[in-house]
């Protein structure tokens, strides 16, 4: 097991470190405008036979007990398959066609602690050993782009930069945006001349972040009014919220992460599931609203994950136990809405859990290539596949 002290000072080097760093040009969208990358975070293990529901298979209802959604709630997306009922504020983008969902993603040999295996997911490969960097920092390590913007990635809610981790990224973490402001302005008034070059960098990075910290507060206060001041959003209402803030604001971020926790669901998931569930869905939902009013939809991509999926079967105390595979949405304006990957089988189950049907770094080399347009991802995607979910600008 990954020891997750380490893993934590090592996110809060890179959110530092990173600032002084000069890495990418993000993409720009056929109307000029700069792209953004929203990584969800479903934090603790999302079960995925309740969040996409193969309702016409008689196995589900045997398998889950007291935990399966009846049939006649299931939200039908196809003649076998459909969603929590929780998440019908969803349903609008689904008929839209801009949401796909990618069935049965996983990886070979999975691991079961929350630890080592949000790292796997993090980082894109299961190789043990030395720290590696996110996945998205290598992706724009690969690709070899420079940069003259403030920062490449935003990081929301639960702070674990994860993807986004690397010396080399210019990352900000900003759980509470007016906490973060205050304390970045206290860094404007540090100024020392000195040929001490370690001094020199510790000044540079707390220079970057107060530029940082600028660019943020502009872009939030132009993009306030088109959001509107709730004081009653909460968790990932106000993630996406703060979000919309940045990018209608201008503040051309090209990826933000986010996360929303509560999924470790091992006794009482119906009605945990479901508050879940419906957070989940009201927050992109209003997020859909805004960017759409704004023309804005066509520039961003929701991309979920979460370290693994859960078993098959009920527990003995009315919930799910760590799995392996499971299902992951790809929300907005340039998505192919479409179900992709196969539907996992629940008769011949590997040891009681779900064969994945489509590797997690094909899921992000569909990101990679569609949506950024990078071809050398660095990426060991297998067969070099990508599910063709996205329509180029």
């Amino acid at each position: 097991m990954t020891n997750p002290s380490r893993m934590n000072r090592r996110h809060a080097l890179y959110s530092l470190a990173g600032l002084a760093a000069a890495p990418w040009v993000p993409p720009v969208s056929a109307a000029g405008r700069r792209k953004t990358l929203i990584l969800l975070e479903l934090n603790g293990g999302n079960d995925g036979l309740n969040t996409v529901i193969p309702y016409a298979d008689p196995a589900y209802a045997g398998l889950r007990g007291r935990v399966a959604i009846k049939r006649d709630q299931v939200l039908q997306l196809s003649d076998g398959v459909g969603m929590h009922p929780a998440l019908e504020p969803l349903m609008p983008i689904w008929q839209l066609g801009n949401m796909g969902i990618v069935q049965g993603i996983g990886y070979p040999r999975p691991n079961r602690s929350h630890f080592r295996s949000i790292e796997i997911w993090d980082t894109a490969t299961t190789k043990e050993g030395d720290v590696q960097p996110g996945w998205v920092a290598s992706l724009f390590r690969a690709s070899g782009y420079a940069s003259t913007r403030p920062m490449d990635a935003v990081v929301l809610g639960r702070e674990y930069l994860g993807p986004v981790a690397a010396a080399d990224m210019r990352t900000v973490v900003m759980r509470k945006p007016a906490a973060f402001l205050r304390q970045a302005k206290r860094v404007s008034a540090i100024h020392a001349n000195t040929d001490n070059a370690a001094l020199k960098h510790i000044l540079s990075v707390r220079m970057k972040i107060f530029e940082s910290a600028r660019v943020i507060e502009s872009a939030m206060q132009r993009g306030a009014r088109f959001v509107g001041n709730n004081k009653k959003r909460r968790g990932l209402e106000e993630q996406f919220a703060i979000a919309a803030q940045l990018i209608l604001g201008g503040a051309n971020v090209p990826v933000i992460k986010m996360s929303q926790s509560g999924y470790d669901t091992h006794a009482g998931q119906l009605g945990k599931h479901r508050t879940l569930m419906a957070e989940l869905a009201r927050a992109i939902a209003a997020f859909q609203k805004v960017m759409v009013a704004n023309r804005r939809w066509d520039d961003v991509l929701i991309a979920t994950y979460s370290e693994f999926g859960r078993r098959a079967a009920e527990n003995g105390s009315g919930g799910t136990d760590h799995g392996t595979a499971a299902p992951h949405f790809l929300i907005g304006g340039r998505v192919k809405g479409a179900l992709y990957g196969a539907y996992p089988m629940l008769k011949g189950l590997d040891n009681g859990d779900l064969r994945y049907t489509v590797d997690f770094r094909n899921y992000y080399a569909t990101i990679a290539k569609e949506w950024f347009g990078i071809d050398n991802h660095g990426i060991d995607a297998v067969g070099g596949r990508t599910l063709d979910a996205v329509r180029p600008t």
